[in-house]
């Protein structure tokens, strides 16, 4: 697999068991044809024993996975890491704890079909491990990084690191993530400068 359409971009720190859930959700995708990209941010557990597991337990004609280690603190220097040693044509980043639907990756791409679409993201559903209070209904739940759009592709301004892809060459194009979490006041709200000021570059690029 010399060309690869998607690469999966995990940034981690510390949290071996949320991410080989994270891990083995990614290796059942129905999508034939990706890489798994773990870049290790300075974690001082058994990550990369972890991944090493999971690379040697995969079929290589379905998928790869890398570990890099990258010794700089920071989600936005663990993301620039990993996209410099993607080899997808599409970047999908997802946080190392969330459990990835068998037709992620399918979904994902099809807006891609589209030569305009720069950045798509997907929907973002919480797994309750006790049920929710009713009053939770009356709140934005945005601070959760909840996100559901329906079943139909649309433009947004709105999309969340924990499943957000974009076009490899876009990114390196516009400059990346910005390495200061807050640098843009405009951007507090959303607790720093990361895929929405991405976002805010690609508009106005």
């Amino acid at each position: 697999m010399d060309k690869l359409k998607i690469s999966v971009i995990i940034p981690t720190y510390n949290r071996t068991e949320s991410l080989a859930n994270t891990i083995r959700s990614l290796k059942q995708q129905v999508f034939i044809g990706y890489e798994i990209i773990v870049v290790d941010n300075s974690c001082t557990d058994e990550t990369k024993i972890l991944v090493e597991k999971e690379e040697r337990d995969i079929d290589k004609n379905r998928c790869f996975i890398m570990y890099l280690p990258e010794p700089s603190i920071g989600l936005h220097n663990a993301r620039h890491t990993g996209a410099k040693a993607s080899k997808g044509e599409i970047l999908l980043y997802v946080d190392d704890d969330i459990i990835a639907d068998e037709n992620l990756l399918n979904e994902i791409l099809k807006p891609y079909a589209d030569p305009v679409v720069g950045c798509v993201g997907g929907k973002i559903l919480p797994k309750w491990e006790v049920n929710p209070p009713e009053w939770i209904k009356l709140f934005s739940l945005s601070w959760l990084s909840i996100l559901d759009l329906g079943e139909e592709i649309k433009e947004t301004e709105v999309l969340y690191g924990c499943n957000f892809s974009i076009r490899r060459q876009i990114l390196f194009d516009i400059g990346g993530f910005n390495p200061d979490g807050f640098p843009d006041r405009k951007y507090w709200y959303f607790r720093g400068d990361g895929e929405m000021g991405l976002l805010r570059k690609l508009h106005t690029s």
